[in-house]
């Protein structure tokens, strides 16, 4: 086992899944005998975000913390033209000479480079950051994405990428620069087979499919939120706009709350008492699921339905402990699918982006509890309630046969992506 590692692409404990992958990697990379890990963030040293986007995983383990080496990043902020045309000049000189592009970047990004080019190994972090389009603005960030991937492989370091959705890429340019980008992965570990197949289908070679490595974290405790609760559902939602067919969008969206809303009434004349929780609380308003969650508590209460709105900010572990002991979880954010299957709970999911999770649930043999955010309705998603609670006992038991052996795959796959 390779002894120093950097974990690249961080994010941001804001979003609880984001951490609980990178949780359950150093969890796995630790106990297989790793016991040097950094992590380079994806954003820079000056942007709000980075100060505490890894405050719960810096609480339970010993890390280091690297800024983005080149590029100024603040989400879903605009940044100056002229910032971005300088950061991606620097970008491409520090590729093509190192030593010369480190005399452009001031000394926090120094570091960051230092502590790139010193790692055994540098981990691409699992999720779903690669994909692009053929415009300038899907190019740029396929390449800003993959940059401290590329950045680590010019350094003559080995890399490596855990448990990814990728794509799509779309138009010529697109594919040819992912095709670039991932020859120069050594070593491709995907979380579904629809990522493995596209990638196959860009001519690359030696993949492995694997399970996100948000799997194996530990349940923590809660306190007393789920007291005298009873028999309980969770739902996650999220704010959606639907970019990639936004005709409609306002109708589409009130189409997802109302079917998210008749789905609790039916939940509740069932007996069952409704959550909803924070899956994701930023680090940018538009990511904080508190404010959609916020409106669906006034419509269900406007309903009649007694729901309880969590709001604090959960660990990881904290939010799979809430998932395990409900009856089910109604999942637009996936990785609240991913711990709570992890926890042994049945699920019903709204897929919104990508083959996460239809992929991921194709897994489990749980395809048919897969609705698409873009054609829900209410009918659609009472009924599979309807069928989830019908059939409650045998999805348990189908959960539970196929987490027996998950650990132990995570743990054989991420060992083989950082054998020495």
């Amino acid at each position: 086992m390779i002894k120093k590692i950097i974990i690249s692409n961080g994010w941001s404990d804001d979003n609880k899944g984001d951490s609980a992958i990178v949780e359950g990697l150093i969890d796995v990379l630790r106990a297989r005998g790793a016991r040097e890990i950094s992590i380079v963030s994806s954003f820079s040293a000056d942007s709000v975000h980075f100060t505490d986007s890894t405050r719960h995983l810096e609480r339970k383990y010993a890390l280091g913390v690297f800024p983005h080496p080149v590029f100024h990043r603040c989400p879903f902020k605009r940044t100056a033209r002229l910032t971005r045309l300088m950061d991606t000049i620097k970008a491409l000189i520090l590729l093509a000479a190192p030593r010369i592009g480190a005399r452009w970047i001031n000394p926090e990004q120094r570091a960051s480079l230092e502590a790139i080019r010193n790692a055994d190994l540098v981990v691409g972090k699992g999720g779903h950051y690669l994909f692009g389009t053929s415009n300038i603005g899907g190019l740029y960030t396929l390449f800003l994405n993959a940059y401290t991937l590329l950045l680590a492989k010019r350094l003559g370091v080995k890399t490596a990428l855990s448990a990814n959705s990728v794509g799509p890429f779309v138009g010529g340019p697109a594919r040819a620069f992912a095709r670039y980008v991932f020859q120069r992965i050594d070593n491709i570990q995907l979380r579904e087979r629809k990522s493995l197949d596209l990638l196959t289908g860009l001519g690359i070679s030696g993949l492995k499919e694997t399970y996100d490595t948000a799997f194996v974290i530990n349940e923590e405790e809660v306190g007393s939120v789920l007291d005298r609760l009873g028999s309980y559902i969770v739902i996650t939602s999220r704010q959606w706009d639907f970019p990639y067919d936004p005709r409609g969008a306002r109708v589409k969206y009130e189409n997802y709350v109302s079917a998210l809303v008749g789905a609790a009434l039916h939940c509740h004349e069932a007996g069952l008492t409704v959550l909803v929780a924070p899956q994701v609380i930023g680090p940018t308003p538009i990511e904080d699921d508190r404010i959609i969650n916020k409106e669906l508590g006034s419509r269900m209460a406007d309903a009649g339905i007694p729901v309880i709105v969590l709001d604090q900010d959960f660990t990881p572990g904290q939010l799979k402990t809430i998932y395990a002991q409900a009856r089910f979880l109604i999942g637009t954010r996936f990785h609240s699918v991913i711990l709570a299957l992890a926890a042994g709970t049945p699920v019903n999911v709204i897929s919104y982006h990508g083959p996460k999770a239809p992929g991921i649930m194709e897994q489990f043999g749980l395809g048919e509890y897969v609705l698409d955010i873009d054609t829900i309705t209410t009918d659609k998603l009472v009924e599979r309630c309807r069928l989830l609670l019908e059939n409650e006992d045998n999805l348990r038991n189908l959960i539970a046969i196929k987490m027996r052996e998950i650990p132990a795959r995570i743990a054989d796959d991420v060992e083989s992506l950082a054998a020495g």
